[in-house]
C-alpha cells in the first residue's frame, strides 16, 4: 500500500473518531467523571448565587420584546424573591397613562434618597431657574491700633470648594492691600437666619462619622467633610502615614496604627469633637495596614463653623493674609461702615440639582431645603422648609397621606408611596423647565449613582434616582415612555434588591417592544 494512502486513511479515521466523540456516540462505553459530593454542592451553591435573581424569560430574549403574560409572571416572581411584604410599585406608559404594572401602589414606605426627587422638583417650582447664591466678605475701618474683623455674609451656598475659596482669597488680598490691611482679628459670620441645627433625623445616629452625614449650616466648604489617606509607605512596625484634605490643622491626631509585613487590613478610624479643644476635631486611628497599601476614607467634621474657619485661615495665609482670632457669629456691618472685600456668585440652580439627583449629595439637598425656606419665607429653618414643601404638595398635587421630614431622605420618618412618586414625576413633565429636572437624574454608564448599573440598556433611555438605606432600596424615574417608582422596605441585603430592581426596569423597557430602538420622553 502506498504510504500516502495509508496516511490519508489514518487521517480520515482520526476525523471520524472526533466526530463520533463530539456527537456522543461513545457515551455507552465511556465512564462519566466522578465528582465529589462537596464539589457538586459547591458548584450548585455557586450557580445559585450567580442566578439569585431568577427569571423564566431569562431576559436574553428581551431584544425582541416580551409579551404581557410573561411580563406579569416575571414581575410577580421578582417581587416574591424580595421576601418582604413592604413593596410598592407603579409603572405607567405615556402618553396614554396606561398602568402597565401595579403592586400596592398606595402603600407608604420610606423612599430613602428618592426624597431628593421631591426636594429638587419643588425647588425648581419655587426658585427661579437662574437662581444663584451670593456670598459677601467685608471689613470695617480699624479703631486705633485694633485689628479689623473679617466679615462673611453667609448665603447657605453648599458648593464652595477649595478653588472657589482660593479665588475669593485673592479678591480679599487685592482689596485689603488697597486698604493697607494685611491682618484681621476674628472671622465674623452673619448666618442670615440660616439654621445651625442638624436636619431632622440626623441625630438618630449621633456617633456615625460618615462623610455622607456632614453637618449643614450657613457656611460650608468642601461639603463639610474631609478626605483622609492612610498610606503604609514607611518601614514595617512604624505608624501609618496620615494625610487629611482640605485641612490637617483642624485635627488633633492620635495615631496608634502599625504597618505590618502582611495580613488583613484592620484599620479603624474615628472622627469626633476633641474633648481637649472643642474647636477642633480628634482623629483616632488604630489597627494594622500591610506595607505598600493605601486606603482612602471620607469623614464628616463635627463642627462646621470651626472647620470652615480652619480651612479659610489656611487659604488666606497662602495669599499672605493673616487671620489671628477665632470664628464667631455676628452681624454684617451696616452700609455706612462696610468696606467690601469680595463677592462671589455661585453657579445656577441646575448645578445643584445635578449634584443632588445624579450624585445623591445629602448636604446639598438639605442646604437647598434651607435655601427655599430662606428665599420664600425669610427664615432658613427646618420647620419652615418642611412646611413649605408640605404646603406645595398639598396645594398642587392634592396629597394628604405622606411624610416629608428632611430634604435628603437620610434617616428621619419620611414616607411616600409609589403612586405619589409617579404622580410627582408626571407633574414635573408638565413643568416648563422639565428638561433641567430630567437631565439632573442619573443615567447608566455615566458618572453618578447609576454608573455601574443597567449599562446593557440603550444610552439615554433611562433617567432615574436611586435610594439606599439599611433595609431600604428604591428607584424612581423615566425609562423610554414609562414613568415608574419602586419602593422596597424591610428587605434583607443578602437578597441583592438592586439586582431585582434592575430586572424590573428592564422588563418595563422591553414590554411589547418590537425592537430595541429607544424613544426618549
Amino acid at each position: 500500500m502506498n504510504k500516502y494512502n495509508l496516511l490519508n486513511r489514518l487521517l480520515i479515521l482520526w476525523i471520524l473518531c472526533i466526530f463520533f466523540q463530539d456527537h456522543g456516540l461513545y457515551a455507552q462505553n465511556s465512564k462519566p467523571k466522578k465528582t465529589s459530593t462537596k464539589k457538586a454542592q459547591s458548584k450548585s451553591k455557586s450557580n445559585a448565587n450567580q442566578n439569585q435573581v431568577k427569571t423564566k424569560a431569562n431576559l436574553k430574549i428581551l431584544d425582541h420584546g416580551v409579551d404581557e403574560q410573561v411580563f406579569k409572571t416575571e414581575m410577580q416572581s421578582l417581587i416574591k424573591q424580595l421576601g418582604t411584604e413592604k413593596v410598592s410599585i407603579l409603572a405607567i406608559k405615556m402618553p396614554s397613562k396606561e398602568v402597565i404594572f401595579a403592586h400596592q401602589p398606595n402603600l407608604s414606605l420610606h423612599p430613602a434618597s428618592n426624597t431628593k426627587v421631591i426636594t429638587t422638583g419643588v425647588a425648581l417650582n419655587l426658585l427661579n431657574e437662574d437662581f444663584s447664591y451670593q456670598s459677601d466678605w467685608a471689613t470695617t475701618k480699624a479703631e486705633g491700633r485694633k485689628l479689623s474683623n473679617l466679615y462673611w455674609k453667609a448665603s447657605g451656598d453648599s458648593h464652595l470648594l477649595l478653588p472657589q475659596m482660593k479665588s475669593i482669597a485673592k479678591q480679599i488680598k487685592q482689596n485689603a492691600q488697597n486698604l493697607n490691611i494685611q491682618e484681621f482679628q476674628h472671622l465674623i459670620i452673619d448666618a442670615q437666619k440660616i439654621s445651625l441645627d442638624p436636619p431632622p433625623g440626623f441625630e438618630d445616629k449621633a456617633n456615625d462619622d460618615s462623610g455622607y452625614r456632614a453637618p449643614t449650616g450657613p457656611v460650608t466648604i468642601e461639603f463639610n467633610k474631609v478626605t483622609i489617606d492612610f498610606t503604609a509607605d514607611l518601614k514595617v512596625g512604624e505608624a501609618v502615614r496620615i494625610d487629611i484634605k482640605p485641612s490637617q490643622s483642624y485635627f488633633r491626631i492620635v495615631n496608634q496604627s502599625k504597618i505590618v509585613q502582611k495580613g488583613p487590613v484592620t484599620l479603624d478610624a474615628s472622627v469626633t469633637q476633641d474633648p481637649e479643644n472643642p474647636k477642633q476635631a480628634l482623629l483616632t486611628l488604630k489597627g494594622n495596614l500591610p506595607v505598600k497599601s493605601k486606603i482612602t476614607v471620607q469623614k464628616r467634621v463635627p463642627n462646621a463653623l470651626d472647620f470652615v474657619h480652619a480651612v479659610f485661615k489656611e487659604v488666606l495665609q497662602a495669599e499672605g493674609i493673616i487671620l489671628r482670632g477665632e470664628v464667631r457669629l455676628g452681624s454684617y456691618p451696616p452700609n455706612g461702615q462696610v468696606l467690601s472685600l469680595a463677592t462671589y456668585y455661585s453657579e445656577k440652580l441646575s448645578k445643584y440639582l445635578n449634584s443632588i439627583n445624579r450624585y445623591s449629595n445629602n448636604l446639598i439637598a438639605e442646604q437647598l431645603l434651607l435655601t427655599m425656606a430662606k428665599e420664600k419665607r425669610g427664615e432658613g429653618s427646618w420647620d419652615v422648609g418642611k412646611k413649605l414643601v408640605k404646603d406645595f404638595l398639598e396645594d398642587n398635587l392634592k396629597w394628604k397621606d405622606f411624610v416629608y421630614d428632611n430634604g435628603s431622605g437620610l434617616f428621619a420618618k419620611t414616607r411616600f408611596s409609589a403612586q405619589q412618586f409617579v404622580e410627582f414625576l408626571l407633574f414635573m413633565q408638565n413643568h416648563p423647565k422639565f428638561e433641567l429636572f430630567y437631565e439632573s437624574l442619573a443615567q447608566p454608564g455615566q458618572m453618578g449613582t447609576l454608573e455601574f448599573r443597567l449599562k446593557d440598556l440603550p444610552s439615554q433611555v433611562l433617567h432615574g434616582k436611586t435610594g439606599t438605606l439599611n433595609q431600604v432600596s428604591s428607584m424612581t424615574g423615566y425609562i423610554d415612555q414609562v414613568v415608574f417608582a419602586i419602593l422596597i422596605n424591610d428587605v434583607n441585603e443578602k437578597i441583592k434588591p438592586k439586582k431585582i430592581e434592575d430586572q424590573m426596569i428592564r422588563l418595563f423597557y422591553f414590554l411589547n417592544r418590537p425592537n430595541s430602538q429607544p424613544n426618549t420622553p
